[in-house]
């Protein structure tokens, strides 16, 4: 996560762990080491749209959010796009890159 704080507190941070209020989140990178099968990639795709949506909603924040997944192990393209096509449908919030293996962007 990226964070523009300002004069707003970070509530807890460790590490690489940080909680802020969604008026703070300027963008959402959910990094994977792989996703094994489809329901892994959808439930990546749909909790980084949630967050998205929670900024929304809460303070009418749009984040910038991407998805990075080093090993690509699901090999038809058209697995991505319907996913981010569903995570879409279930929170009309755009996730706004897929960067997937080393040859997919």
């Amino acid at each position: 996560m990226i964070a523009n704080n300002g004069n707003k507190p970070t509530l807890f941070r460790d590490g690489d762990l940080m909680f802020v209020t969604p008026d703070c989140v300027k963008a959402v990178i959910e990094v994977k080491t792989a996703l094994r099968d489809r329901a892994a990639l959808d439930e990546a795709m749909t909790k980084l749209a949630q967050v998205g949506q929670l900024c929304r909603d809460c303070v009418q924040a749009t984040p910038w959010l991407g998805l990075f997944v080093y090993e690509r192990n699901l090999q038809d393209d058209d697995v991505l796009l319907n996913s981010v096509e569903q995570a879409y449908t279930t929170t009309n919030v755009p996730i706004n890159c897929i960067a997937y293996g080393k040859d997919r962007f």
